[in-house]
């Protein structure tokens, strides 16, 4: 084991000069030069930097070398009675280069400030090294991208932003818009295939919101329904005129709805009523009259739902729901 990872355990002995003269130059030199030119703690702390970029390389290959190696992962899994060699070389290792760090920083600091500072250092340098806070740390990330991505997705399905593909349509002057069907529209109950808005307008539905649910490339067999919200893709007189049509083509208001209000009445049909003999549908109650049967009294507390089938008697007693002029126009009224 020792012949294995030779080259790790030799580092520190072979590049102490190294550390030694980067250590000194900074600390004699720059010390003094900073301190000509900077504030006492400005000055320490320059060129505890200096001292920090000067020997990094060196504190690295000190505490990294062959670590991952495949030396070093064969005597790991050859043997457990390896392992405890293995983790004390490392920890040897970190410990030489934490004692370099405090060197550094109690010749610049106070004693225990430098433990401080150093302790606080051998934390950071071991959590950016340490390969299982890495993988940690990037499953986070991911995770982060992913909660993202789908609270974009949701925005897109709500209607709440733009599509992705927006951006790339700018630059050839056609724009995404979202136009709002009105609850009165003429246009609901109809088909895109019928609308024509292509060949009338010269815009692309692209999607549909119609609630929590999106349609995305709707067909011509796509019914619109009132409150839909409509992504179209044109240039702006396109989609300017397009919305326009939507809000203006809208059903005539009824002036007389209050009139044209149902009510629930009952009917009692004579001896001479033309629907004696005649079931439901042969009576013609809905087809002539714009009326409707709900039910039939048969001497129960609530209305019996009738039998199409059943032929009307004299003295039976039915309920019926129009208009008040279509009642008015039924023969035993």
């Amino acid at each position: 084991m020792c012949q294995k990872l030779g080259v790790s355990l030799q580092l520190s002995s072979e590049d102490e000069p190294l550390y030694r003269l980067a250590g000194q130059k900074s600390l004699t030199f720059a010390l003094q030069f900073f301190r000509h030119i900077l504030p006492h703690w400005w000055a320490n702390g320059a060129t505890a930097i200096l001292t920090l970029v000067c020997i990094s390389p060196f504190m690295r290959a000190l505490v990294m070398k062959n670590n991952h190696s495949e030396e070093f992962k064969e005597l790991w899994t050859e043997s457990r009675l390896n392992r405890l060699p293995l983790i004390f070389t490392v920890l040897f290792r970190v410990t030489i280069a934490a004692a370099i760090l405090f060197y550094v920083c109690n010749y610049l600091a106070r004693f225990a400030n430098a433990i401080v500072i150093t302790l606080a250092m051998t934390i950071i340098i071991i959590m950016v090294l340490s390969r299982r806070l890495k993988k940690s740390s990037i499953g986070m990330e991911r995770r982060f991208i992913a909660n993202l991505h789908s609270r974009e997705v949701k925005a897109q399905v709500e209607g709440k932003s733009k599509p992705l593909f927006e951006k790339n349509l700018v630059e050839r002057d056609i724009h995404v818009s979202d136009v709002d069907v009105p609850t009165d529209s003429s246009w609901a109950g109809k088909t895109l295939g019928e609308l024509k808005l292509s060949s009338r307008f010269g815009v692309y539905v692209s999607s549909i919101l119609r609630g929590h649910k999106r349609i995305n490339i709707p067909g011509g067999h796509t019914i619109i329904f009132p409150n839909d919200r409509l992504q179209a893709i044109g240039n702006d007189e396109q989609l300017q005129v397009f919305a326009q049509a939507i809000r203006t083509d809208v059903e005539a208001e009824d002036t007389q709805v209050e009139l044209r209000e149902m009510k629930l009445q009952k009917v009692k049909l004579g001896k001479d009523s033309p629907f004696i003999g005649l079931t439901l549908k042969e009576s013609g109650i809905r087809e002539r009259y714009n009326c409707m049967v709900v039910g039939v009294e048969e001497g129960q507390d609530s209305l019996t739902c009738i039998n199409p089938n059943r032929e009307f008697a004299a003295g039976d007693i039915i309920w019926v729901v129009g208009e008040k002029a279509s009642i008015k126009s039924l023969p035993d009224t």
